[in-house]
């Protein structure tokens, strides 16, 4: 939290969070997550790439998936 929010900022909501239930209850995170990487979407478009060409053909940077590590492979 403190590479993205000033410390006011995280003090304030350190402070708002109930981690009680949060850690001891069965409940979605009280901030949402996101793990998007810029990895994943151009995996995901180069994927997207090859389904819209339909096997007739592949995309101009089809070769960078040939430097996706295992977790972009499993996205691609």
């Amino acid at each position: 939290m403190q590479d993205n929010y000033a410390q006011p900022m995280v003090n304030e909501i350190l402070v708002k969070m109930n981690w009680s239930q949060w850690m001891y209850n069965s409940a979605l995170s009280p901030m949402p997550l996101n793990f998007t990487t810029d990895e994943a979407v151009d995996a995901t478009a180069l994927a997207n790439g090859f389904i819209a060409l339909n096997g007739t053909g592949a995309p101009k940077n089809y070769i960078d998936y040939m430097s996706f590590y295992t977790n972009l492979k499993v996205i691609f």
